[in-house]
């Protein structure tokens, strides 16, 4: 977990892996992420932009919570974004973080995303912001 000025250290091991004595890694840090992480969100606002495999670390609940999901729409279908999801993400990173303000609401934090419409996102345009519980989603065309 990183706050805006925090320098994201580098890192070689992924957290999809197996390390043995410890196991999974998402499993390995369930507990302590879920002691240290989950009570936030009686705190404030908290835009959750990890990818699946450390969403799978820990699942968070509360009303203050909203995990980025960034979805393709083509043809009528949506699917995940995966390769560009993470330029996305960093979109919205930037903008609330150079924001005036920052929002306090999952209602606050989509209206701040729909100045991304019209970005694009790699290879794709970000189209339309999606808020539902528990998770913003960025969708792409």
């Amino acid at each position: 977990m990183l706050s805006p000025a925090n320098h994201i250290p580098a890192y070689r091991l992924p957290m999809g892996v197996s390390v043995p004595p410890l196991g999974p890694l998402a499993g390995h840090w369930r507990g302590p992420l879920t002691t240290t992480l989950g009570p936030l969100t009686r705190e404030q606002l908290v835009v959750d932009c990890r990818s699946g495999a450390y969403v799978a670390a820990m699942r968070p609940h509360g009303d203050a919570w909203y995990q980025v999901r960034v979805e393709r729409e083509a043809k009528g279908r949506r699917s995940v974004v995966s390769h560009f999801a993470k330029h996305a993400r960093g979109l919205l990173a930037g903008l609330l973080a150079t924001a005036t303000s920052a929002p306090t609401s999952g209602e606050e934090l989509a209206h701040a995303a729909t100045a991304l419409v019209g970005q694009p996102t790699g290879a794709a345009t970000l189209t339309g912001v999606e808020l539902h519980p528990g998770c913003l989603t960025l969708v792409v065309t």
